[in-house]
């Protein structure tokens, strides 16, 4: 009695070991069919690209959001792979097109920050690297506004048709400073903190939303 009942719970413990490592090979093929899908992606032109932004004014670094009406999007054609596809953007943003909620603060910021620099009625741009695949990574975009050419890192994530881009960038770096200070005294009352000092941060933080498809 005793060597049957062994050989019935070795047998029932081979049996379970068996179920889990199918169950851990169909999950890994499963894995690999999901990495092998081959689609051809482009943009969704239904929607539209949103660009937002956030800049901090006072020493307390209180933040004000902001984001342009109109984003012009360039793309190649359509390509199997995410990152060449990326790679093909360029984008032209019209600076007169700033929202920020508050109609006599964008005339302000179009007037006495963009209308300082030069050659700024759009900022211009193109994809140079992407590192990644169609779940996230990071892409280099050149950014040219003041006469100036840079270039600006954006970590990326893709889901559910959604593609969500975060970075920085200190207008410090597109000789920006004496427009910077050129919209601060001329919103001087808005930008002085309780401690009597006015200030505008020179970094911003970016966060772009579009819209891509996936067509099998």
């Amino acid at each position: 009695m005793r060597y049957i009942t062994f050989l019935w719970a070795l047998t029932f413990f081979l049996t379970a070991c068996g179920s889990k490592e199918e169950s851990k090979q169909q999950d890994e093929n499963s894995k690999n069919q999901q990495v092998e899908q081959k689609c051809t992606w482009r943009y969704d032109d239904a929607s539209t690209v949103e660009v937002h932004w956030t800049v901090y004014k006072t020493t307390a670094r209180v933040p004000v959001n902001g984001q342009f009406r109109e984003v012009k999007l360039v793309t190649g054609p359509p390509k199997e792979s995410f990152a060449e596809y990326l790679k093909s953007v360029k984008f032209e943003i019209p600076v007169a097109g700033t929202i920020t909620g508050d109609a006599a603060r964008d005339a302000k910021i179009i007037k006495f920050f963009f209308e300082s620099m030069a050659e700024t009625q759009s900022i211009i741009g193109s994809a140079q690297t992407v590192s990644g695949d169609d779940r996230s990574g990071t892409a280099n975009f050149t950014v040219s506004m003041n006469g100036v050419t840079k270039e600006v890192p954006l970590s990326y994530t893709f889901n559910n048709g959604q593609l969500l881009m975060k970075g920085k960038l200190n207008v410090d770096d597109w000789n920006g400073q004496t427009a910077m200070k050129t919209l601060n005294e001329a919103c001087k009352e808005k930008h002085t903190g309780e401690d009597g000092k006015t200030y505008v941060a020179s970094e911003v933080d970016l966060q772009i939303v579009a819209q891509l498809k996936c067509e099998k």
